[in-house]
């Protein structure tokens, strides 16, 4: 098997929003506004979450931190080469 690669994400809030709300329902969030996020759904090998989303007849996963950074973008492309690497303080006890 393969090693998949990024593809070119585009999560237009409006658009997506059903998707979005999906993707939220798999976030807990800290009680504070600087506390962290923790995806609590599927977790690949390497640590990262994975989500499933469509796009016309194709159904895809992708990793849950680059769907977070395309949502942020609202609308503008998140292209393949385009690292979304995350950290979290809180695991380390920061």
């Amino acid at each position: 098997m393969g090693v998949s690669q990024p593809l070119r994400l585009v999560v237009d809030l409006r658009v997506r929003a059903e998707e979005l709300r999906r993707f939220e329902q798999n976030i807990v969030r800290g009680p504070g506004a600087q506390d962290c996020a923790i995806w609590c759904s599927a977790i690949g090998a390497d640590g990262y979450g994975r989500f499933w989303v469509r796009r016309g007849a194709t159904r895809m996963m992708v990793r849950a931190n680059r769907y977070a950074l395309a949502a942020a973008l609202n609308g503008k492309a998140l292209e393949p080469w385009v690292r979304a690497l995350h950290g979290c303080l809180c695991i380390a006890g920061l």
